[in-house]
């Protein structure tokens, strides 16, 4: 009986931020639909919003820490003053630092574009408008703050 080898992958074609695009469409269909379960609402648009820039920078920080050494993150970010408002950045910096290990970060993606993309996929999935920001030009609750990279802050209308 001769034994037949198994396929074997072609390193040279998979693209680790294509993966990572789909898997942040997945997860935000995934979220909204959870959203619209436990609020027992069916919204008419679902506003989203994307991390900002300077969000990328502490990932882009914490990866070239590589251990979760969250003061090191901080005083990293302080350093290249990559947002104004110290707080918040440290607060960030912060929850980075213990949460970055679990994410496969794989550098920044437009975010928008990708939302975008999918927006006919989204709006089929959750029977809702799909509105995307880059700057939170409309947001009544303040909900911008909450994103983080490749994962959109999340608001039902």
């Amino acid at each position: 009986m001769s034994s037949i080898a198994w396929p074997k992958a072609d390193e040279s074609v998979i693209d680790a931020k294509i993966e990572k695009s789909e898997e942040i469409i997945q997860d935000l269909a995934k979220d909204i639909k959870e959203i619209i379960k436990i609020t027992k609402t069916q919204p008419e648009t679902v506003h989203l919003y994307t991390a900002p820039n300077w969000k990328y920078q502490v990932y882009d920080i914490a990866q070239e820490v590589g251990k979760p050494n969250i003061g090191e993150i901080i005083s990293r970010s302080m350093k290249a003053n990559i947002y104004d408002n110290k707080k918040e950045l440290s607060k960030f910096a912060t929850k980075t630092g213990k949460s970055f290990n679990k994410i496969n970060y794989v550098g920044k993606i437009d975010e928008v574009a990708i939302i975008n993309d999918a927006k006919n996929f989204l709006e089929n999935e959750l029977n809702a408008k799909i509105e995307v920001y880059d700057e939170p030009t409309y947001d009544p609750q303040n909900k911008a703050q909450n994103a983080t990279p490749y994962k959109p802050a999340i608001y039902l209308e």
